[in-house]
């Protein structure tokens, strides 16, 4: 995932991971509406509040296992909340 083995190796922040890319991928359909790749806002918008509460909890865990290794750069929760 990261390349960062305390991260991509940590079981509790795995689920939680795959959980929210689950939720983003879930807003993008292919072949419809006359495009050949479509965003779905308004699933985007419903799923938010889910996708926040787990950045949340990731953030926290990678703050209790950062052995210095790596940075958190947080670019989506700004964009989510003001949906």
């Amino acid at each position: 995932m990261t390349g960062i083995d305390v991260i991509d190796n940590d079981s509790i922040l795995v689920p939680w991971n795959l959980e929210c890319s689950d939720l983003f991928s879930s807003c993008y359909e292919f072949n419809t509406h006359n495009m050949a790749c479509w965003f779905d806002k308004e699933l985007e918008k419903k799923n938010s509040a889910r996708m926040l509460s787990l950045i949340e909890q990731i953030k926290n865990r990678l703050n209790e296992i950062n052995d210095g290794s790596f940075v958190v750069e947080n670019l989506k929760t700004e964009r989510l909340k003001n949906l």
